[in-house]
């Protein structure tokens, strides 16, 4: 960070980021004994039997991010930046398919192989922050994009975008503030996974190469929303949000794995509200609470068909995406005396999609959580000792029932966590 005379600043950073995941299907046990046997399908004429896999993923990203601050005149605030990252990534996979003669995995149906990908994406922009007394807007340009290519595979694939956005906030009172913003937004697919998809599920050969055919996101994109402290300890806020989407990104489970696939709807269209309310009652209380109500909704699957049914592909109606849940509500209240702290967290939702088109919900759910601290303030360097217990009343709930798209998820069982943290 760089400070230059006249109110500018230059901020600049590099990062270096490795991760490392095994995914371990267990196949040995996962297809032993007690699994279900295999069944010939005399439509086809094929015989289908229960599979398993492991995958190792291995992700290097490396880049750097830059923004330059200035203010022209006392009135307008100017940012200009850019951030470039460049991911290399590989994927090691084993697929094992039951033998019913073995009570296990057949080595004969084994099937091993890697992928390695390569992505640089990054943007730059340029915004301004205008204020005319009461009136601030915020406008802007940013440009986007990505750059795609995989070992062994022929071509590559490089896409971008523009995206123009502008935002206002008014002032109708000194406790009142409306808000409202409007723009193209892009959103590049990930493609650390791509290739395994095709892998695991035996559309593509381990040796020939995954056609690439996903597609950014692109979004119109407009909220509106007003604030305002009804009383000097109570604040009320509300935001109501739109979107339409072209090539509209969703990701779908891999076989038995835990992997996720992207893939693109031709188009997509979202709807939400979100209504909420802040108190402070004084530095000893502190409360929040909101409700949100939301429909995303997509059609005609149109990239990575290879994920789906031929049922699936002729499907062209709207279906309401899995991710979406039609109500959402989290509250929240904090009391504090004077070392230590009692904090405390509800959520509820009505439940994520299942069903064959996502036409059904999960059951409903509940969850608590609570945190206990204490700070030591004549100890060296003040330390803060927390008891935290995640989802306090052990409500076993499910996030998903496979649909077909995605297989079943539970919620995690009650969690306690002793935590000792301090500041330098």
């Amino acid at each position: 960070r760089h400070e230059f005379e006249g109110e500018a600043a230059l901020h600049a950073s590099v990062y270096y980021r490795h991760s490392y995941g095994f995914l371990f299907g267990d196949a040995p046990h996962a297809l032993g004994p007690t699994q279900d046997p295999a069944s010939f399908d005399p439509g086809s004429g094929t015989t289908v039997a229960v599979s398993a896999s492991d995958v190792k993923r291995v992700a290097d990203h490396a880049g750097g991010t830059a923004e330059y601050v200035t203010r022209v005149g006392k009135d307008h605030l100017v940012k200009i930046g850019g951030k470039v990252d460049q991911l290399f990534g590989s994927d090691e996979f084993t697929s094992y398919t039951r033998s019913d003669a073995l009570q296990g995995p057949d080595p004969a149906l084994t099937v091993q192989g890697s992928d390695r990908s390569h992505a640089t994406s990054g943007g730059a922009y340029v915004t301004d922050r205008a204020t005319f007394g009461n009136l601030v807007v915020d406008a802007g340009l940013r440009y986007d994009f990505q750059y795609v290519s995989f070992a062994g595979a022929t071509g590559s694939t490089t896409q971008g975008g523009l995206g123009p956005r502008v935002g206002v906030a008014y002032s109708f009172t000194p406790s009142t503030v409306g808000h409202a913003f409007v723009g193209l937004l892009w959103m590049p697919p990930p493609v650390l996974d791509t290739p395994a998809a095709a892998r695991i599920l035996g559309v593509v050969p381990a040796d020939q190469p995954v056609r690439y055919d996903l597609r950014p996101e692109q979004d119109r994109y407009a909220e509106v929303g007003l604030e305002s402290r009804v009383a000097p300890w109570v604040t009320l806020k509300g935001t109501v949000w739109g979107k339409l989407s072209k090539d509209q990104l969703d990701d779908v489970e891999v076989g038995s794995t835990n992997l996720v696939s992207p893939y693109n709807f031709e188009e997509g269209r979202a709807l939400g509200a979100e209504l909420g309310v802040v108190t402070v009652l004084s530095s000893w209380f502190k409360a929040f609470g909101s409700v949100a109500w939301e429909n995303a909704q997509g059609r005609n699957i149109a990239t990575a068909t290879y994920l789906f049914s031929p049922d699936d592909l002729n499907n062209h109606a709207w279906q309401i995406l899995d991710h979406s849940q039609t109500w959402t509500a989290n509250a929240g209240a904090t009391v504090r005396d004077g070392a230590t702290t009692l904090s405390g967290l509800m959520n509820y939702g009505s439940g994520l999609r299942t069903g064959p088109n996502n036409n059904e919900h999960v059951p409903d759910h509940w969850r608590f959580d609570t945190t206990l601290a204490h700070q030591f303030l004549t100890a060296p360097l003040r330390p803060t000792l927390a008891l935290d217990v995640i989802n306090l009343f052990d409500a076993h709930y499910a996030y998903r029932i496979s649909n077909g798209f995605n297989g079943s998820h539970w919620a995690p069982e009650r969690s306690v966590y002793l935590r000792l943290g301090t500041s330098f």
